[in-house]
């Protein structure tokens, strides 16, 4: 039994499945997300001046802003620090959370039932694209080899 659960780690971890486990990832953390929210409310709208972009579409631009958000953390992990990276990290950190809060209050006022019908389904797509994520390991393997360089 521990054979067959090694084998299929080993596959599962490989590196020709780390582009398709990426971009099911981003679906399911970024995509589905949005897909859920333009199901209940109109995202973007055509009328004669062009596109008309609601407020629902910040939310889902948000939605994008996080799933950004979080494989920027990965890519940060991967690399040594530098004033560029602590800025960037302080940036992910505060500023992020602060317009995600100001935001929150102004457009939950009266939709509630809506949101909690999107964060209940976002939070089964989400948890579905963290098993599949592979960044992790990739951003310990890319971070341990430098590691290791030095070492020599």
């Amino acid at each position: 039994m521990k054979k067959a659960f090694n084998k299929w780690v080993k596959i599962w971890n490989s590196k020709a499945l780390f582009i398709p486990r990426l971009l099911a990832w981003v679906v399911l953390v970024a995509v589905v997300p949005i897909i859920l929210i333009n199901q209940k409310f109109i995202l973007f709208s055509r009328d004669t001046g062009g596109i008309d972009f609601n407020a629902w579409g910040l939310i889902a631009l948000l939605v994008g802003a996080i799933a950004l958000y979080v494989l920027l953390g990965y890519i940060i992990n991967a690399f040594e620090y530098s004033f560029i990276i602590q800025c960037l990290n302080g940036f992910r950190k505060c500023l992020v959370w602060i317009g995600l809060a100001y935001l929150g209050c102004v457009c939950i006022n009266n939709n509630i039932e809506k949101i909690q019908y999107i964060l209940q389904w976002s939070f089964v797509s989400v948890a579905c694209g963290i098993v599949i994520n592979p960044l992790p390991r990739w951003s310990y393997k890319t971070k341990y080899k430098r590691v290791k360089e030095e070492l020599k």
